[in-house]
C-alpha cells in the first residue's frame, strides 16, 4: 500500500509539473501579446504622433498667416449636367455624348478609359484584368464613371481663391485644350491648358504608371502685373452607392483615409450623410473611397499643409472627399507648380505596399480591411500568396497554411498531449486508491 502511495505521488508530481509547464507557456504567450498591444497603443502611437506633430509644427511655422477655414471649398455639381449613356461614354470615342467636348483616351496594360476635356476630369476608368462576373464575355469592371452619366464617379483637381477673390479660375465646366500628347499611356503623358484671358495660364499634365497611379502636375503661369494667391484642391465625387455595396459589419466600405497626426479615419456613407467630417492642419496622408475590391484615392503633396474633408450633398445621394491645400503665391511673371496623385484600381496588396514605400504613404495598405488582428492577418495573407505561387490553387494553399500553423503550435500541442497521456496512466492507480 505504501508503495502504491509513493507511485501515486510520483505520477501526480509529474502530471502537476506538465500542467504547470503548459499553463506557464500559455500565460507567457498571452502576456507577450498583451505587452505588444499595450506598447503599440501607449508608446508606439505617441511616438508617431510626436514625429508627425513635429512635421506639422515645422510646416505651420512657415504658414502661420494661412487660415484655410475661410477659403470656399470646392463642391461637385453633377446634378446640372445632361445624362448620357454609360456605354457611349466608355467607348473611348473622341467626344462626350450630347456635347462637342473631346475626351483623351487612356490605354495601359491594366486600365482603359478617358479624360474629359470638360473640367479636365478623370471620370472614365475600366479595369482590363477584372470583369463584372466570371463569364469571360462579361463587361470590364467600370470604376470611375463619366461626369455626365447617371451615377458619376470621378476625380478632379484645380485651384480656388479666397472668398473675396475676383480672379477667373477653371472649374467643372471649363473646356480645356490639349496642347501635347495624344493617348495617355505609360511614358506618354498628356498636357492640357486653359487661359483665363486675364494674365493667368493654367495647365495640367496627366501621366500614369504601369499599375493604377495617376500623377497630375498643375502649373499656373502669371503673365499679369500683380501677384496671385491660389489654393490647390482635389476631390473625388460619387453619386449613389457602389453596385457591389454589401454594408456588412466585417468589411468596411466607404470613406477612408490616413490623415497625418489624425491617423486612420473611416466613415460609413450613412454617417457622412448626416454630418460632415473635417480634418484641419494636416500634412502627409491620403483619403478616398474604398469598395469591396476597388478603391479610388486622392494623394496630396506630402510637403504641404492641407484641410481634408468627408462630406455629402443632395440628401446623402452624392458623396465627396476633398482636400484644400495651403496658399501658393504666384508672383507677377512667375510660375508655380504642384503635383498630386490619384489611385484608382484594384486593391492588390503587393501594389499598395509598393506605393507605400515608393511615395512614403503611411499605412496605404489599410485600403484593405485586415480586421482587428492586422499583425496576424497580413503575414498569413503573404504566406497564403506564397503557397499559391507554388501550388497554383487556393484550396491547397489554405490547407498548406493550416499545416504550417499546426507545425508552429506543435510544441504547445505536444505538451498538452503528454499531460493527457500522463493522466490516462494515472487513472488505474486512482481507481485502486478509491477502492481501498
Amino acid at each position: 500500500m505504501s508503495h502504491l502511495k509513493v507511485t501515486w505521488k510520483v505520477y501526480v508530481k509529474k502530471s502537476d509539473n506538465a500542467m504547470n509547464e503548459q499553463r506557464n507557456f500559455i500565460l507567457a504567450i498571452g502576456l507577450s501579446i498583451l505587452v505588444l498591444l499595450i506598447w503599440q497603443y501607449f508608446i508606439g502611437s505617441s511616438q508617431l504622433d510626436e514625429r508627425t506633430s513635429g512635421q506639422i509644427s515645422n510646416e505651420m511655422s512657415l504658414q502661420e498667416s494661412q487660415d484655410l477655414s475661410n477659403i470656399p471649398l470646392p463642391e461637385s455639381d453633377v446634378e446640372s449636367e445632361d445624362k448620357i449613356d454609360l456605354a457611349t461614354a466608355s467607348s473611348t470615342s473622341v467626344s462626350d455624348a450630347g456635347t462637342s467636348v473631346e475626351r483623351i483616351r487612356i490605354n495601359t496594360e491594366k486600365l482603359e478609359g478617358s479624360i474629359s476635356l470638360l473640367g479636365a476630369k478623370l471620370d472614365d476608368i475600366r479595369l482590363k484584368k477584372y470583369r463584372d462576373t466570371i463569364d469571360v464575355d462579361s463587361k470590364l469592371v467600370q470604376l470611375l464613371k463619366p461626369y455626365t452619366s447617371e451615377n458619376p464617379y470621378y476625380a478632379h483637381q484645380g485651384w480656388v481663391g479666397d472668398a473675396k477673390s475676383q480672379t477667373k479660375l477653371p472649374n467643372d465646366n471649363t473646356i480645356w485644350k490639349l496642347v501635347s500628347g495624344g493617348e495617355l499611356s505609360i511614358n506618354s503623358p498628356v498636357r492640357l491648358e486653359w487661359n483665363n484671358n486675364e494674365g493667368l495660364i493654367f495647365s495640367k499634365e496627366f501621366s500614369i504608371d504601369d499599375n493604377y497611379l495617376f500623377t497630375i502636375t498643375q502649373t499656373v503661369k502669371n503673365n499679369s502685373n500683380s501677384s496671385e494667391i491660389l489654393y490647390p484642391y482635389s476631390l473625388i465625387s460619387r453619386k449613389g452607392l457602389p453596385e457591389d455595396y454589401t454594408n456588412f459589419f466585417v468589411l468596411h466600405e466607404g470613406y477612408i483615409g490616413v490623415l497625418g497626426s489624425e491617423g486612420e479615419k473611416k466613415a460609413d456613407y450613412a454617417d457622412i450623410a448626416e454630418q460632415t467630417e473635417s480634418f484641419d492642419n494636416i500634412t502627409t496622408g491620403w483619403l478616398g473611397f474604398t469598395d469591396k475590391n476597388w478603391a479610388t484615392v486622392i494623394i496630396p503633396p506630402q510637403d504641404i499643409n492641407y484641410q481634408g474633408r468627408y462630406t455629402s450633398k443632395g440628401n446623402g445621394s452624392t458623396y465627396q472627399v476633398d482636400y484644400l491645400g495651403s496658399a501658393q503665391k504666384v508672383n507677377a511673371g512667375g510660375t508655380t507648380t504642384i503635383t498630386s496623385y490619384v489611385f484608382s484600381g484594384a486593391k492588390e496588396v503587393k501594389i499598395l505596399d509598393q506605393y507605400e514605400d515608393e511615395y512614403s504613404l503611411e499605412k496605404f495598405d489599410l485600403l484593405v480591411d485586415w480586421g482587428w488582428f492586422y499583425f496576424l492577418t497580413k503575414p498569413l495573407f503573404y504566406v497564403l500568396q506564397w503557397l499559391y505561387g507554388i501550388l497554383g490553387n487556393y484550396g491547397l494553399s489554405i490547407l498548406g497554411v493550416t499545416v504550417l500553423i499546426k507545425i508552429v503550435f506543435f510544441p504547445l500541442a505536444n505538451k498538452a498531449y503528454v499531460s493527457m497521456s500522463a493522466m490516462k496512466k494515472l487513472q488505474p492507480e486512482m481507481l485502486k486508491i478509491r477502492e481501498n
